[in-house]
């Protein structure tokens, strides 16, 4: 997916998208939680750099060079959070293999941007959500045999979000498959 201005400076973020199927499941529960909530539905992602400013194209060719050298990965769902932000409301913590973490202050570098601050690997299920909410179904969180569930993470994507752009207004301007 492309934007007719991804050459203009403009907020934007870089996510973990998942495959096929896990989007497809992350994607079931965050509408089903929008609809006893009343809040917003997004894509699934995980956040690596986020508030980004500067052109997406940009973003994108740093992400290309490294998408191409990355194996599928899965990230393993440690648990259900309930935050006290809105950003991290309604969350599943997720550990992750070291080469996300080399990846994301990679990418950074190579912006020439400071690395963030603590990183904290989550998929955010419900932003805003302040209700106690309806316990996710099992097969999101576990695998066939009862263990954690690992989500496969498929591709780096560019998005047009930040936390100064409604959630409404997410798009995915860029997707590079890894491996690809």
């Amino acid at each position: 997916m492309q934007s007719n201005h991804s050459n203009l400076h403009q907020p934007h973020s870089v996510w973990l998208c998942f495959d096929t199927r896990d989007a497809r499941d992350c994607t079931a529960e965050i509408e089903r939680l929008s609809r006893v909530t009343s809040t917003p539905v997004f894509t699934p992602h995980v956040t690596l750099l986020g508030d980004l400013f500067g052109a997406p194209r940009e973003t994108m060719q740093v992400c290309r060079a490294f998408a191409s050298g990355l194996q599928l990965l899965d990230l393993e769902i440690k648990g259900l959070v309930r935050g006290e932000t809105f950003f991290m409301s309604h969350f599943l913590d997720l550990r992750v293999p070291d080469e996300i973490c080399h990846l994301r202050d990679a990418i950074a570098k190579a912006l020439s941007i400071s690395t963030p601050g603590v990183f904290r690997p989550h998929l955010s299920l419900a932003y805003g959500a302040t209700a106690a909410l309806p316990e996710p179904p099992g097969r999101l969180l576990l695998n066939g045999q009862g263990g954690p569930r690992c989500l496969r993470v498929s591709s780096l994507v560019v998005a047009a979000s930040s936390s100064g752009v409604p959630i409404e207004r997410w798009t995915v301007l860029y997707e590079m498959l890894m491996g690809k």
